[in-house]
């Protein structure tokens, strides 16, 4: 028997993370362009576009389970043109086509995004991820159908498209030019109140995925109009998300995303331009509140990105993998989701002792029946999580005041931090600035109080490398080192605002961006516009959209 060709490796030449780590597989695999499509016409095959992002647990899974497969990669080979494209590199292409997955699973999104599209790029058939065995049979018969019942494939493709074309058209409404700037706001405010969920916080239903968007934008109108539903949309959604086991209450910072609608059980990545946004998000929130909460789920954020995702090249990494070997795998060196932030009652009392650790898992939601298994390989464990009762009402029930009861859970939420950094970690994202939709420029700084004293790294960028200046000052001083510019002029003017005993906000220069904390000694300084983060760029906000 012949041996099989051994296939280019395409991928190899690409600067994406995600592609980078399929580039030895045994699947043939192309980068999304024109070679893909016009091999694809030349020998009369469909394609099987698979797309997926690095850190994504099921991605990594369906890899080793298919793509480093010698039998399924030889069925793709011969029967398929293979394209692998990242959703963070290409988000066009994620969103065209899971338009099309949507319609094919009846709403079940995610990744990783398979699709088996015809040699012009209509897709006929899709999912998400597929076992084995599954993908196997599915390969097989789309081989098949495609030799010997291509017209249905090909109907499905042309039902398909056209399904899109009207979503797209119905999206983009046609009258949009007849309205104002405000009824086109107002129609967004309504369009986003109607899809939150009321019970949980967010918008539509399972798997949910921090809106910071959405809730940037109800911000900004809230600020305007001050609409109460606007705020109680927003108030919600915050809470919620913040009792969840989305957030990491041990470690602070947000999981990618929940697979529940109630925030509970999250898919345990750990993204940076999430986080970047999510901790804008709540110091705004709570610079208009004057929430604790939200004062203190921003602090924790701003402080697990600096300890855990900035780099000793003065980058920061993009992201943190769902995926870590547990304690008890130290010899196999399986991995498993969430192993690094899962818990169970005897590691929590092992840290903190019979009696504070048995009050601990009850106020944290973790018992001997956990909240997460894996359906793949049964393993298991407890998200840390509020979602059973609030803490005021666990303060009475305790006799104690809920200022009291705070700083136990403040002082034990540490120890087990530093009992957990005992386990393998999850691996790091390398630094890339193409990633970091929270950056643009050659030279951010990044502000916050952080472990007792401040912590001003300005981080500048040469070619492909990355040198960190320790030797930026404290204080209000620091922000005066970016120009103030005005923004008459199409320029940006920066404003802090007040977070406690500190004040966050952004400034941008010509040569870059900072997002910045300082001491709130100085009143005067919270009046000029607010910069926020948005997809690569900073805008201004001056309170109206």
């Amino acid at each position: 028997m012949p041996l099989e060709p051994i296939p280019r490796r395409r991928l190899a030449q690409e600067t994406s993370p995600y592609l980078l780590q399929h580039a030895d597989n045994p699947v043939d695999w192309f980068p999304w362009g024109e070679e893909a499509f016009e091999k694809a016409r030349r020998e009369d095959k469909p394609i099987f576009l698979s797309v997926g992002y690095a850190t994504c647990h099921w991605c990594h899974v369906m890899a080793r389970e298919s793509f480093e497969d010698p039998e399924i990669a030889a069925i793709l080979n011969e029967n398929f043109v293979n394209v692998k494209v990242d959703r963070q590199q290409r988000p066009d292409v994620d969103e065209l086509y899971m338009r099309a997955v949507l319609i094919f699973t009846n709403g079940h999104g995610g990744w990783p995004m398979s699709v088996f599209l015809t040699p012009d790029g209509k897709p006929f058939y899709g999912g998400i991820y597929f076992p084995r065995e599954a993908f196997k049979r599915v390969l097989l018969e789309i081989a098949r159908m495609w030799r010997e019942e291509r017209e249905k494939l090909l109907r499905v493709a042309g039902e398909v498209a056209r399904a899109i074309e009207g979503e797209v058209q119905f999206t983009l409404r046609t009258d949009w030019e007849q309205l104002s700037n405000e009824q086109m706001l107002v129609v967004a405010e309504s369009a986003l109140l109607q899809r939150l969920d009321r019970t949980h916080g967010g918008f539509d239903g399972a798997p949910k995925f921090p809106p910071h968007h959405a809730l940037e934008f109800l911000l900004r109108r809230y600020e305007v109009t001050r609409k109460s539903p606007l705020w109680e949309a927003i108030e919600l959604t915050l809470h919620q998300m913040a009792r969840g086991g989305i957030y990491d209450h041990i470690g602070g910072g947000f999981h990618r995303y929940s697979v529940d609608a109630r925030w509970l059980i999250p898919h345990f990545e750990k993204m940076l331009y999430d986080n970047a946004q999510l901790a804008q998000t709540y110091a705004w929130a709570f610079a208009l509140s004057g929430n604790p909460l939200f004062q203190k789920v921003a602090q924790e954020t701003y402080a697990f990105v600096l300890r855990e995702l900035a780099s000793p090249e003065g980058a920061f990494y993009s992201a943190l993998d769902a995926e870590s070997i547990p304690p008890e795998n130290l010899d196999t060196k399986v991995k498993e989701e969430g192993a690094f932030y899962l818990w169970r009652p005897e590691e929590v009392k092992a840290v903190l002792g019979e009696r504070d650790g048995e009050l601990f898992c009850k106020v944290y939601g973790i018992s001997d029946e956990p909240n997460f298994v894996n359906p793949h390989t049964g393993y298991r464990g407890c998200v840390p999580n509020l979602l059973r009762a609030p803490l005021e009402n666990w303060a009475k029930a305790l006799g104690m005041s809920e200022e009291e009861l705070q700083a136990k859970l403040r002082k034990w939420r540490e120890c087990l931090r530093q009992a957990r950094l005992q386990r393998p970690r999850p691996p790091l994202r390398r630094p890339d600035f193409d990633q970091l939709e929270c950056l643009d420029g050659a030279e951010f700084r990044l502000r916050v109080p952080f472990s007792g004293r401040y912590q001003l790294p300005t981080r500048r960028r040469t070619g492909s490398k990355f040198s960190l200046d320790k030797n930026a000052k404290s204080g209000w001083d620091a922000l005066a080192q970016l120009p103030q510019r005005d923004s008459e002029g199409g320029r940006d003017v920066g404003r802090l605002r007040k977070l406690g005993g500190c004040s966050y906000g952004v400034a941008r220069s010509d040569g870059g961006i900072g997002m910045a904390a300082a001491g709130a000694r100085d009143s005067g300084h919270d009046g000029a516009p607010l910069l926020r983060f948005s997809r690569g760029r900073i805008l201004v906000h001056d309170g109206a959209l």
